[in-house]
């Protein structure tokens, strides 16, 4: 329960605020409760602003809108150039800014993403450390394993994932963030500590229509990130210098080419197991695992470089 003036700290809006208690907030209105706030935004299928009236009816106290209205209304009806930007700030306000109390690596690239953070995951865990996992295969909760029907949730749900967490205990998150996410501003006020960049290839066009908006929607992660925080790109892949040069961030590459922080040699692979050397900063150990594939090599040295990062030694991780 917040009030809704301090909901509204850090978002530019036209309207009056003052300070009536917001019990919950929803984008969807047939989810609207009494005391909530709801936020209309220009969906895919439907525009909400078409069912201000419906949520107001359910119990909504305010309304947060990006269109302009004659119809006047007994309760505070605040405008926003966009909503769904709005909507993150709202969220992150509400939820008490949680993933700023959580070490947060972002993993983004068309293809890796999910077994990625499946690795890390796991080698913290072993390592007894408390974390968790939010991807395409859902949130990794403290009561098990949820669906949440997106591999990046809208900002509302993933706001309330990092207060779930925080209030559990819980002091590492090992996220997917998917370009659609990016570039439709869920992850605009979470808090990434590192960042980890697999690839890119053509997919997902009919979302951003060309490569250049696709890898633009990757790029925005490492823009945001600041010069305390850590990117880890894949050098083999021809987007990664152009990320290279966009960022502030610390950055710790991995690849095939030995120019690499980090990099494979003696690879043997058969169909039921992977045996290789890594090569990371004048040392080398034995790596041997279940998964196969080159693909799965770069999975597992993007890994091994944000668990180094995260405070574990070489001879933990590669145990785990």
């Amino acid at each position: 329960m917040k009030k809704l003036n301090s909901i509204m700290v850090g978002i530019k809006y036209s309207g009056q605020v003052d300070d009536r208690l917001i019990e919950s907030i929803s984008y969807d209105s047939r989810k609207i409760k009494n005391n909530s706030l709801f936020i209309a935004i220009n969906g895919f299928e439907t525009n909400g602003h078409k069912y201000i009236d419906k949520a107001i009816k359910a119990g909504a106290v305010a309304v947060l809108v990006d269109t302009n209205f004659n119809k006047k209304y007994s309760i505070p009806i605040l405008k926003v150039k966009n909503t769904r930007k709005a909507m993150s700030r709202v969220a992150a306000n509400f939820f008490n800014n949680c993933s700023l109390n959580i070490k947060i690596t972002g993993v983004t690239g068309t293809n890796g993403k999910t077994t990625t953070i499946q690795l890390i995951n796991h080698i913290l865990k072993t390592n007894k450390y408390s974390t968790s996992a939010l991807g395409t295969l859902g949130f990794e909760g403290p009561g098990g394993v949820f669906n949440t029907g997106f591999t990046t949730p809208e900002s509302l749900e993933l706001q309330h994932i990092f207060q779930t967490l925080h209030y559990g205990g819980a002091t590492h998150l090992n996220m997917e963030i998917s370009s659609h996410a990016l570039s439709l501003n869920r992850v605009d006020d979470v808090d990434v500590d590192l960042a980890v960049f697999t690839n890119l290839t053509e997919e997902h066009l009919d979302f951003h229509k060309t490569m250049d908006n696709y890898f633009k929607s990757k790029l925005k992660l490492f823009q945001n990130l600041s010069s305390d925080k850590i990117a880890i790109i894949n050098n083999d892949d021809k987007y990664s210098k152009k990320i290279i040069d966009k960022t502030k961030a610390t950055i710790f590459t991995y690849g095939f080419s030995s120019d690499s922080d980090i990099f494979p040699t003696n690879i043997e692979m058969s169909l039921f197991d992977s045996k290789f050397l890594i090569n990371y900063k004048n040392r080398t150990l034995k790596v041997k695992t279940n998964l196969i594939g080159d693909y799965n090599i770069l999975n597992i040295l993007a890994s091994i470089l944000v668990c180094k990062n995260l405070g574990l030694t070489l001879d933990q991780i590669i145990n785990s």
